[in-house]
This record gives C-alpha cells, structure tokens and sequence, in this order.
C-alpha cells in the first residue's frame, strides 16, 4: 500500500465518521424535541386539571373563598 492509498482509506474513514455523528445528532436533536413537546403537554395538562379543580371545589372547602378567588389563587400558582 502506497502513502496515497493510505490517506485515502483515512480520508474515507474520517467522511464515514462525520456522517456517522451527523446522523447521532440528528437522533438527539429529535428526541429533545420529543421530550420538549411532551413536557409541554404535561404542563398544559397539569394546568387544566387544577383549573377544573378549582372550579369543582365547594366554597365550603376553599375556607370560604369563593370559586373565582380559589380560581385565580390556582393560576397564580402556575
């Protein structure tokens, strides 16, 4: 094998391991996404459900607050 040949095979091995990490990163990058959009949701959700709690809740069990105030208590909080 001659020194041409040699760098040859390094130039190959060095463009197999760049396209190897772009596609790693590619992978990464949409999973962060993923995990990004799913938290989000969670968020949103979490919200809603303490909304719809605040809402349901008797004024008797809010220590006589009434439902907006317990509402606007809940929101404030998020």
């Amino acid at each position: 094998m001659s020194l041409s040949d040699l760098a040859s095979l390094g130039s190959f091995v060095a463009g197999f391991a760049v396209l190897t990490s772009l596609v790693y990163l590619a992978l990464q990058v949409r999973q962060s996404e993923r995990n990004q959009q799913i938290s989000i949701r969670h968020s949103r959700v979490s919200r809603t459900v303490e909304l719809h709690l605040a809402l349901a809740t008797p004024p008797w069990r809010t220590r006589g607050c009434t439902a907006r105030r317990a509402l606007r208590r809940s929101l404030k909080l998020s």
